[in-house]
């Protein structure tokens, strides 16, 4: 689904419209690609289950879409260029040992005197 989100919300305008049974290819699909990413079997067999009440399927498809979403989001690595950080943002990271100001090459220490407990 190249654009997850719209897709996600008019399947589900569509289940609550016309019932599941108008839109199970689509149910199959969505099924397919959660058991793909890890979405938990109980929710697909609810989503999936011609013969359970249209309530009790549109509640799973709520569940599995969300856990779709979030999932593929977690999985979904971004370019340099969207990143916050990179070059093409004005970020440079800095060379290791090189610290804001130009203070030092080494981090300083400090000095920590561990004593024993007071009886």
């Amino acid at each position: 689904m190249s654009n997850r989100g719209a897709e996600l919300r008019e399947l589900a305008h569509r289940l609550n419209d016309a019932g599941p049974e108008a839109v199970e290819d689509e149910l199959s699909e969505l099924a397919r690609m959660a058991a793909a990413v890890g979405v938990e079997p109980a929710l697909l067999a609810a989503l999936c289950d011609r013969a359970a009440p249209a309530v009790v399927r549109q509640r799973a498809f709520a569940r599995v879409a969300a856990r779709v979403d979030a999932r593929l989001d977690a999985l979904t690595v971004r370019t340099s260029s969207d990143r916050q950080d990179s070059p093409e943002a004005g970020y440079i990271e800095p060379r290791p040992g090189v610290y804001p100001g130009g203070e030092s090459q080494t981090r300083p220490t400090r000095n920590v005197v561990h004593r024993s407990p007071s009886r």
